[in-house]
């Protein structure tokens, strides 16, 4: 039975909570200085060891539109999860807590589009204004809505640069009827996620706002960082996105064989990559069982053919 939840705002807007002491009121104040008064804030405090416990309980007591769940530590994935679970708004959407809302209008335009688009369960939102990158808003999206399959070709062909947890809008009907939840203990997360929301949808609509700012080249980001858990994961997502494609029409299930043998395409184009596969021979065995994954997809360039020939004779 799918989950039912009164709906008391338009937005629930989820905002994980763990080691963000410097940046979590910026993050925090950039909602509620919104023109657009109809949304709840779910602060879920992962476990965090600093200053943060208290400073969500402090906004708290000063909005009533905002909600504090204090849990252990289990990841971005299950505090997401949490707030999933407690949301009561009519849209679901994600703002990682070192990050904050680009401007004050952010979820009113995003409102406007929504009804505007008669309330579509998902909504993508593909500018983000980037720290280290000025010229990273484009000016080339508009407000539409895709069918699914045109929406995924033009991932594929990068027309879209990134698709985070926090760039989808999503009706939280869907993610209740569907059962969607992001799945625990991966790192990049964020690429089955993408899989597991568009599998279930027939369109997905475009809302071109500045949605927010992202603080990239933060010290200690995981993103920062590749070890072996990273690239064991990317492995596992590609080869899951596969499996969960096997009852889609096939068209559909090309493209997202296509979107697996790209993750597969990015670990053997890094560097740093090639160098912890070649020491692992467990890593070794994983590229291996992706062989064919790689060797199916055309769409392919001859440099990730010939770094996978090379990784063979390791």
């Amino acid at each position: 039975m799918p989950e039912t939840q009164k709906i008391n705002h338009f937005f629930s807007i989820i905002i994980p909570v763990y080691k963000v002491e410097k940046y979590l009121s910026k993050c925090v104040e950039s909602v509620l200085s919104q023109n657009f008064n109809d949304w709840e804030a779910v602060l879920v405090d992962d476990g965090s060891p600093d200053n943060c416990p208290a400073l969500c309980d402090d906004y708290a007591k000063k909005d009533n539109r905002i909600k504090v769940i204090h849990k252990q530590n289990g990841g971005l994935s299950d505090a997401r999860n949490t707030g999933i679970s407690a949301a009561s708004g009519k849209y679901v959407l994600f703002l990682d807590s070192d990050d904050y809302l680009y401007s004050d209008a952010v979820l009113e335009e995003i409102s406007n589009s929504l009804k505007n688009a008669s309330f579509p369960e998902i909504c993508y939102l593909p500018n983000e204004y980037w720290s280290s990158n000025p010229n990273s808003v484009s000016s080339k999206y508009k407000d539409e809505t895709l069918p699914l399959q045109r929406f995924i070709k033009r991932v594929i062909k990068n027309y879209y640069l990134h698709t985070a947890g926090q760039q989808f809008v999503l009706r939280l009907d869907y993610l209740k009827e569907n059962a969607l939840r992001f799945e625990k203990g991966i790192l990049h997360e964020d690429e089955l996620w993408f899989a597991q929301i568009l599998m279930q949808a027939k369109n997905i609509h475009i809302c071109p706002c500045v949605f927010y700012f992202y603080v990239d080249n933060r010290n200690g980001s995981i993103i920062n960082s590749v070890k072996q858990k990273n690239i064991r994961d990317k492995f596992y997502i590609a080869n899951k996105i596969v499996a969960l494609s096997k009852n889609l029409p096939q068209k559909l299930q090309k493209l997202f064989i296509t979107r697996a043998a790209q993750i597969v395409s990015g670990i053997i184009q890094s560097k740093k990559s090639l160098e912890l596969i070649s020491g692992s021979e467990e890593l070794k065995k994983e590229l291996k069982s992706s062989e064919n994954l790689l060797l199916k997809s055309k769409k392919l360039n001859h440099k990730v053919l010939y770094l996978y020939a090379k990784l063979k004779r390791i």
